[in-house]
């Protein structure tokens, strides 16, 4: 499923908006994720019991954010770039799949950072044309995720055999 030239301007004008005050909208996107996905955040050793209302002003939640609107920000830059752009996907899935993270997790965050853009840019910019180009542009980062998970792990049970 390959996103139209439309549908990547609507994705590279919505991200820019977002981009630009990526510090406090980093933050923001995974309180709206934890607070979706409350487990979630047992995952993260460095912020695991941090209570919800104080997450905002941690440290280390605020560098991981930050991690990952940056690479968001790389995904969507070449978006025009089908072999980098699975490069860096697979990377992505390679070290979360080491973290147990699963295709489901992604799933979810998906869901949380359409969420999030709505909640952030208002129904005007993030109206239903710019959903569906999100919704798209992140089935095609879930497909690619997934499809590396379940390649490493056809390779993991072929190995143990």
């Amino acid at each position: 499923m390959s996103l139209t030239a439309e549908e990547k301007a609507i994705i590279e004008k919505t991200w820019s908006l977002m981009s630009s005050n990526a510090k406090e909208n980093s933050v923001d996107l995974f309180i709206r994720f934890f607070t979706e996905n409350p487990s979630y955040q047992k995952m993260f050793k460095s912020f695991a019991d941090v209570p919800m209302q104080e997450l905002r002003g941690n440290k280390k939640i605020a560098a991981h954010a930050a991690q990952v609107v940056f690479a968001i920000s790389a995904l969507v830059q070449f978006i025009d770039d089908t072999d980098c752009l699975v490069e860096q996907l697979d990377k992505i899935a390679e070290r979360h799949q080491k973290r147990k993270v699963t295709p489901k997790m992604f799933e979810n965050l998906g869901t949380s950072i359409v969420g999030w853009l709505i909640e952030k840019l208002g129904t005007d910019i993030m109206n239903e044309q710019a959903i569906e180009a999100w919704k798209k542009l992140y089935g095609v980062i879930l497909n690619v995720v997934t499809k590396h998970m379940e390649e490493d792990n056809e390779d993991k049970t072929n190995s143990d055999k």
